[in-house]
């Protein structure tokens, strides 16, 4: 349907312009389109432009997914809207532990999507500290699972 009406699928989130979904879903492919899409539409609105044999306005088929929202502590809407205003991560660095689940590429993906940057390896606590007391250099986020937190120990003993 999608190709009868002239559009194609995208072969990656940077080349997205629609994400069709029937609910969210926290997939690394949802959460990159985030970042890059304009309209989150449900499957409906896709049926709908192949009734009327063009493409229609989005606004009565976005994507409402109110369990998912409480679920996961966000609003779609809000998310999507400074998405579009600034990239999410604009200026943010990101050390991720190697054991963490989606894959580290997966969340590399997700982050330069969004305008971060992940970093190659484990800074030193004096660098961690720098940029921790220093609000003009930019914000580094850690993100470890519980298999990793072994790795962290040292920075969470200096209230990093």
């Amino acid at each position: 349907k999608l190709h009868i009406l002239g559009g194609e699928v995208a072969e990656s989130a940077q080349k997205c312009t629609h994400l069709i979904a029937s609910k969210v879903k926290r997939t690394v492919k949802f959460l990159m389109a985030v970042s890059k899409v304009k309209h989150i539409v449900t499957p409906e609105w896709l049926e709908e432009c192949f009734k009327c044999e063009k493409f229609i306005d989005e606004q009565n088929y976005l994507l409402r997914d109110a369990e998912a929202e409480v679920l996961f502590s966000f609003s779609l809407e809000e998310s999507l809207r400074r998405a579009h205003v600034s990239l999410l991560f604009k200026a943010k660095y990101f050390y991720i532990t190697p054991g963490i689940c989606p894959s580290l590429s997966a969340m590399k993906a997700i982050g330069k999507c969004a305008g971060g940057e992940v970093l190659s390896k484990q800074l030193s606590i004096r660098k961690l500290m720098e940029h921790k007391q220093d609000k003009s250099l930019s914000e580094i986020i850690l993100i470890a699972c519980e298999n990793d937190l072994h790795l962290c120990q040292e920075y969470f003993a200096r209230g990093i």
